[in-house]
C-alpha cells in the first residue's frame, strides 16, 4: 500500500468513525429513554396511577428531561473513556473581550437569520410539542440550555472534528463534514440545515482555538436565545412571518445574514493569528 492508499484508507477511518460516534450518541440516547420509561412506569405501578403513554416521551416531559440531563453525561464520560475525547480539549487560552463579543453577536445574528430562512422552507418540525414540555420546567430549561451543548459539543467538536483532523483531513474537510453529521443526528427536517450551518460555525471556533470551551459557550448562547424566544413569543409555534408579517420577516432574515457575514468576515483573519 503506498503513501496515497494509506491517506485514503486513514480518511475512511475518519468517516467511520464519525458515523461511529453518531450512532453511538443515538444509542445512549435510546438506551436512557427506555429505561427511564420503563422505571418511570414501574414508578406509576406502584402508586396505583394509570396512565396512557400513547403519546410517548412527549406525553412525559420529566422523563424527556432526565433522558436529556443523563445521555449528555453519559455520552461525556463514555467518549472519554474510549479515548475519542479528551480533557485537554477544555483548556482555553482566552480571547480578547472584543472578539469575544464579536463571536457572540455573530452567532446571534447568525441564528435568527438562519431560523427565519428555514421557516420559508416549509419544513416540517417534529420537536415543537417535545421542546415546549422540557421548557414548563426548570430542569428542562437546564437541560436544553446548559447540559445539551456541553454534550454535542463534546461529541462532534471535540471527539469527531478533532479525529478527522488526526485521520488526515483538511481543517476545512472536518468542519464540512463534522458539520454535517452534527445536522444529521438531529433527525429533524425543520433543524437539520440550521444544525450543519451552526455546526461549521462552531468547527471554525473550534479549529481556530483548539478548545471546546467557546463552542459550549456559543452553543449555549444559541440555545438561550431559543428558550428566551419561546417565554417572549406569545405563540411559540408561529413563524417569524406570522408574528411580524412577510416584509419584516424577510428584512430581519436579509439584516442579520449581512451582519453574521460582516462580523465573519473581520473575526477570520484574525483568530487566525491569535491561534
Amino acid at each position: 500500500m503506498n503513501v496515497k492508499e494509506i491517506g485514503v484508507h486513514t480518511r475512511l477511518e475518519g468517516i467511520a468513525l464519525a458515523l461511529a460516534v453518531m450512532l453511538l450518541y443515538w444509542i445512549v440516547q435510546w438506551f436512557v429513554a427506555l429505561f427511564a420509561v420503563g422505571a418511570y412506569t414501574l414508578y406509576l405501578s406502584a402508586i396505583g396511577v394509570e396512565r396512557d403513554f400513547s403519546l410517548g416521551l412527549v406525553g412525559m416531559p420529566s422523563v424527556q428531561i432526565t433522558v436529556s440531563l443523563v445521555s449528555s453525561l453519559v455520552v461525556v464520560l463514555l467518549l472519554w473513556a474510549i479515548q475519542l475525547f479528551k480533557f485537554k480539549q477544555v483548556k482555553f487560552h482566552g480571547l480578547p473581550v472584543s472578539h469575544a463579543i464579536l463571536l457572540g453577536a455573530l452567532l446571534i445574528a447568525f441564528s435568527i437569520g438562519i431560523t427565519v430562512l428555514t421557516e420559508f422552507t416549509g419544513l416540517p418540525d417534529y420537536s415543537t410539542a417535545s421542546v415546549s414540555n422540557m421548557l414548563s420546567s426548570l430542569w428542562g430549561v437546564l437541560a436544553i440550555a446548559f447540559i445539551a451543548p456541553i454534550g454535542e459539543e463534546v461529541a462532534f467538536r471535540g471527539a469527531i472534528l478533532q479525529k478527522l483532523m488526526d485521520k488526515g483531513w483538511s481543517s476545512n474537510g472536518a468542519i464540512f463534514l463534522s458539520a454535517i453529521v452534527f445536522g444529521l443526528v438531529h433527525a429533524n427536517p425543520n433543524q437539520i440545515f440550521f444544525a450543519c450551518i451552526l455546526g461549521y460555525l462552531l468547527g471554525w471556533v473550534y479549529v481556530r482555538t483548539q478548545s471546546i470551551v467557546p463552542c459550549i459557550g456559543l452553543h449555549i448562547l444559541n440555545n438561550l436565545m431559543s428558550v428566551a424566544l419561546y417565554y417572549c413569543l406569545d405563540d411559540e409555534s408561529a413563524s417569524t412571518a406570522e408574528q411580524f408579517g412577510l416584509p419584516a420577516a424577510i428584512g430581519i432574515m436579509v439584516v442579520t445574514l449581512i451582519i453574521s457575514a460582516v462580523v465573519f468576515y473581520y473575526l477570520r483573519p484574525r483568530l487566525r493569528e491569535m491561534f
